[in-house]
């Protein structure tokens, strides 16, 4: 899935330059001229990364920095923080205000695309690491496929293989999120779901509906159960990835 930055800088040339590079790799771009209007547009579009001037009028970058950190829907969000200077007490602030990291004006492109995927990927790591996932399927493929994904991100892997077992682990063992298959034995997810959002212990775990079928009237049934979100199989684990670490930031809020 496309990695979305937010740029935030008072000078619209080093927007526009900026937005032309990120673009033509493949980066979707936001922007916004000041600290206020960043901070409102972070809350919407929930960015993959920040590119934050220092020397903004009004509420400066560091500013703007410490109110994102601060934040525990927004505080995992890496920043790169921009600025003219080169001096000491600059780069110290900014770690100060926790920014991930920190570049001089002018800078080399190359580099700052360096930094960027890599503060990205380092971001993707540490918001779902240690995290604890409930997978309900009667697929043994799609239960091995799901584990050995998440493995990479040091997460932990519940596995259930019908509705029944599902619930009794996750009021057990209260994951952080479930993935859910809509086709399952016995009891459909449809009414697994309705169930774990009807249970005080389990009706705040976010939970995704996973399904072969593509139809809207089943997109439609799942929201109604009280789903969070929904994927088709075969799903896409990026995208997959991104609605993880959007429910994951909700309930941070």
């Amino acid at each position: 899935m496309t990695k979305k930055i937010l740029v935030i800088d008072d000078e619209p040339e080093v927007i526009k330059i900026l937005q032309i590079r990120l673009e033509r790799d493949k980066f979707q771009v936001i922007t916004a001229n000041n600290g206020k209007t960043a901070l409102q547009k972070i809350k919407l579009e929930i960015p993959d990364l920040i590119i934050l001037d220092i020397m903004m009028p009004g509420m400066d970058g560091y500013q703007v920095c410490e109110k994102i950190k601060s934040d525990p829907s927004t505080g995992d969000i890496p920043i790169i923080m921009l600025t003219a200077k080169n001096m000491g007490e600059d780069l110290e602030m900014a770690l100060e205000k926790k920014a991930d990291w920190y570049v001089i004006k002018p800078y080399e492109y190359k580099y700052l695309l360096k930094k960027i995927n890599q503060l990205i990927q380092r971001s993707e790591k540490t918001q779902i690491s240690n995290k604890k996932f409930l997978v309900i399927d009667d697929e043994v493929e799609i239960l091995e496929t799901l584990t050995v994904y998440f493995k990479k991100f040091n997460s932990h892997i519940l596995k259930a293989e019908n509705g029944k077992e599902g619930l009794r682990i996750a009021i057990q063992e209260k994951p952080d999120l479930i993935i859910l298959d809509v086709m399952l034995p016995e009891v459909d997810g449809y009414r697994v779901c309705k169930e774990l959002k009807e249970n005080p212990k389990t009706k705040n775990i976010p939970v995704i509906m996973l399904t072969a079928l593509a139809q809207e009237t089943d997109e439609r049934a799942g929201f109604e159960s009280g789903a969070d979100a929904y994927a088709s199989k075969p799903f896409d684990f990026p995208r997959l990835l991104e609605e993880i670490k959007r429910l994951l930031r909700r309930e941070n809020k």
